[in-house]
């Protein structure tokens, strides 16, 4: 085997280690980072501008956002307690109460809706100043 072919080699099952496996759709795992509820309280407000494939960005408030008809927003607050305002039918916002807690890279959200509780997850991929990218059932 020539010194070439062994680079290229080597190259591609680094390239297979870090980026997705394109063929057969299955994602390789690099470790999550360990996010506290101090990292994500806020006001987060989504920045459907900024979404791209499967994953949904959402910035602090604060943040100056285009107009739009609607934005989800969810509000992560201090022990766990939650506001979460989903983008209506009719563009009105509504805003449900819940709570919200981390179980590792993993966001859940519980909110009550029609005398029911409604759950949601979103698998963390980062958090990058007042913005953050999750993948998720929003």
């Amino acid at each position: 085997m020539t010194i070439l072919k062994a680079f290229l080699i080597f190259l591609l099952q680094l390239i297979q280690m870090v980026l997705p496996d394109l063929g057969g759709g299955h994602e390789t795992r690099i470790p999550a980072q360990v996010y506290s509820e101090k990292d994500l309280q806020g006001y987060w407000i989504q920045s459907f501008e900024d979404d791209y494939a499967n994953v949904r960005v959402y910035r602090l408030s604060g943040y100056d956002f285009p107009p739009a008809r609607g934005r989800n927003k969810m509000n992560l607050k201090t022990g766990g307690r939650l506001e979460y305002t989903p983008i209506a039918p009719d563009d009105r916002p509504v805003t449900y109460k819940g709570d919200w807690r981390l179980d590792d890279s993993l966001l859940i959200i519980r909110y009550y809706k029609d005398r029911r509780s409604k759950i949601r997850s979103f698998r963390i991929l980062g958090r990058e100043g007042a913005m953050l990218k999750v993948k998720g059932n929003d």
